[in-house]
């Protein structure tokens, strides 16, 4: 089984605070329990993360990887949990940058990993119904004008 979390957060820019926010996966079939893989967002673009998660012991950390025009560009992040808020640093092993950041993670779901193929559609309308994506409306039949 995986679990989805939700990451929002912000990196400290010489002169402001540049938010960011996404999602990760930990414990994808054929991972290990702590791997961690997702997407986050920030003013730059969006990018995708791999690292750890233990929140046994109170550390996160991921490689963030710009997709598209900023591919070269590659930031590490480390965290440790601190008063329930991720502080950490960041920092670019190919350029001469560094910085603070801090991010708040939540549980948003736990998933029951199936092949594509295995998911009736039912069980997929039940799941987003289920994560508050779809609201059920009683005796909810369109009706077509003449």
């Amino acid at each position: 089984m995986a679990d989805l979390y939700s990451i929002v957060g912000v990196f400290d820019e010489v002169f402001r605070l540049v938010p960011f926010g996404g999602y990760f996966v930990r414990g994808l079939k054929g991972c290990s329990q702590n791997q961690i893989v997702g997407q986050i967002v920030d003013r730059y673009g969006q990018s995708k993360i791999e690292g750890q998660l233990d929140e046994e012991n109170g550390l996160l950390e991921f490689r963030k990887q710009y997709m598209g025009c900023n591919s070269e560009q590659v930031f590490d992040y480390k965290f440790s949990l601190e008063k329930g808020i991720w502080q950490g640093r960041f920092s670019s092993p190919s350029r001469d940058w560094s910085g603070r950041s801090s991010c708040k993670i939540d549980l948003f779901r736990k998933l029951i990993e199936k092949s594509p193929g295995e998911c009736s559609e039912i069980e997929l309308v039940a799941g987003a119904i289920m994560a508050g994506l779809v609201e059920v409306v009683e005796g909810s039949e369109t009706e077509q004008e003449d």
